[in-house]
């Protein structure tokens, strides 16, 4: 009877040390418990503090749009849209005498916004030169056929001054010339007088307003 107690006994304390020795060995082995104060921050994205700073985000596409702009642009006229000045200046005194065109301006001289055309204008001269006039057509008017402003321009001077024009301007809305001319002690084969005009309008055609003289260039 003692016997088979003491082998009872003995099979007890033989379960009971074998399971202590399970629990012992698992404990050993799991995976060490972290806490939250011993984070060091690897793995967390630097702008947010959260995961994935170590990690390639794909950037989220942005669709872009264009509104294509358009551009107006007038075609450059052709040579038969193009006014001839030498048929529409007032024509010269000779028969057969050609008109010469010496410059062309644009610009407003009449204050109604629309650029008016100013053409200087000499007839061929067989010896030494003609005297310039100067003719404003109107903007207003048809390009193809633009209507004169009054009448031609230092028409008034050509006995006095026989002026040539060398230069046109427009300031302050009035037409300033420049020329050389002769003066009644001179001859057409030395031009003695640097000339300088200025235009107004007024009413229905223009006026002189302003004039200078300078002696001119000695002939050689």
């Amino acid at each position: 009877m003692d016997i088979q107690r003491g082998s009872a006994l003995l099979a007890a304390v033989v379960v009971l040390a074998t399971a202590g020795c399970a629990r012992d060995t698992t404990a050993r082995d799991a995976a060490p418990a972290t806490t939250a104060g011993a984070d060091s921050g690897f793995g967390k994205n630097p702008a947010t503090g959260g995961a994935g700073a170590g990690a390639t985000s794909r950037p989220t596409p942005v669709r872009t749009t264009s509104t294509p702009v358009r551009t107006t642009t007038s075609a450059p006229r052709t040579p038969d849209e193009r006014p001839n000045w030498a048929r529409l200046v007032q024509a010269c005194p000779n028969r057969g005498q050609r008109a010469e065109i010496q410059q062309i301006l644009e610009g407003d001289v009449t204050g109604d916004g629309r650029a008016e055309t100013i053409v200087a204008r000499t007839c061929e001269a067989s010896t030494s030169y003609w005297p310039s006039t100067i003719e404003v057509f109107d903007g207003a008017s048809d390009p193809l056929r633009p209507e004169r402003i009054g009448e031609p321009l230092l028409a008034e001077r050509h006995k006095e001054d026989e002026p040539v024009v060398t230069g046109l301007s427009i300031n302050a809305g009035m037409i300033g010339v420049k020329a050389y001319g002769t003066s009644p002690k001179g001859t057409h084969a030395c031009p003695d007088l640097k000339l300088f005009y200025r235009y107004e309008h007024r009413g229905d055609g223009f006026e002189l307003v302003w004039r200078d003289s300078g002696p001119g260039e000695k002939c050689g």
